[in-house]
């Protein structure tokens, strides 16, 4: 009877593992000084405006809608700004039969405030600011735009960029999409591929200078960063506070953009991601190929 017992009490030492001790290892983390969404955006964890919405466990900041926005948050805010290291995986899915042609690209951002979604424009403004507020130095907003369209306003360089901007969408630094390699050589990348890429943003609050680094997914982050400028974010985010988040938008063309994973500390250097997670993710979000029904 003893031995019966014990083969019975069994499965319910595992059920209460499985129910109590397993959901203790949750796929992300996060603290006072950052967090950590290696495996993909859980729900709730962010907040999401316009069109966002958290999907197959990525942040679809765009839909298939034209003329849109979405934006997704930290739901606190952290305190006085000094130095930060961030890392995200993205994805830009183009419209069908554009020939790679896509609108308008996404931006990871710093804003004081999350009160302006309420009168940024979609288009060329990626959901950030509008005509008026360009510019203006009370946005108290920096971004990291990964610019598909080459909006002469903006005096953009060409159709697919990284900018570095400040209270505009005027960028005060930018550079044609790519990386150094190894060799010193640069190569080219196509935001808009429809493939998944890395980013890495570094500030240092002591020198103020800030680096931005691309690379396809899967690959090392480069010696050499993509774009390096001196930004004085202290005076930049002057409330003493600020949100983290993205922003994306559409124009004519119904792009989708997607932010896979990302992780951001404040004290540190980014925590790494779950490749394994994030490469399951990638393949549920993208557009599965269509199969012709052959009728004899």
């Amino acid at each position: 009877e003893r031995k019966v017992f014990c083969f019975i009490m069994l499965p319910c030492f595992l059920v209460l593992f499985l129910l109590f001790i397993i959901p203790m290892f949750k796929p992300y983390a996060i603290g006072e000084d950052g967090f950590r969404y290696g495996d993909g955006i859980p729900l709730g964890m962010l907040r999401l405006d316009g069109v966002a919405s958290i999907t197959s466990g990525a942040l679809m900041l765009t839909n298939s809608d034209p003329q849109r926005s979405g934006r997704a948050f930290s739901r606190r805010s952290f305190g006085y700004i000094t130095s930060f290291s961030t890392t995200f995986v993205f994805l830009i899915i183009p419209p069908d039969s554009k020939d790679g042609v896509s609108a308008h690209g996404l931006a990871f951002a710093l804003s004081s405030t999350v009160g302006f979604v309420f009168d940024a424009h979609p288009g060329p403004y990626l959901g950030l600011t509008n005509m008026k507020s360009r510019g203006n130095g009370t946005n108290q907003l920096f971004a990291v735009e990964l610019d598909t369209i080459k909006n002469p306003q903006f005096s953009y360089i060409d159709e697919n960029h990284v900018g570095i901007d400040v209270n505009s969408m005027v960028s005060i630094n930018s550079h044609t999409a790519g990386y150094y390699a190894s060799n010193g050589m640069f190569s080219p990348l196509k935001l808009a591929s429809g493939q998944p890429m890395q980013v890495w943003v570094d500030y240092d609050g002591t020198s103020h200078n800030l680096s931005v680094s691309l690379a396809p997914y899967l690959e090392h982050k480069p010696q050499r960063p993509l774009l390096s400028s001196t930004v004085n974010l202290t005076s930049v985010l002057a409330n003493n506070s600020f949100y983290v988040g993205f922003s994306s938008s559409t124009g004519l063309l119904k792009s989708r953009h997607y932010i896979i994973g990302w992780s951001f500390n404040t004290t540190g250097k980014a925590q790494p991601l779950n490749y394994t997670s994030l490469s399951q993710v990638i393949e549920d979000v993208r557009p599965k190929p269509q199969t012709r029904s052959h009728i004899p």
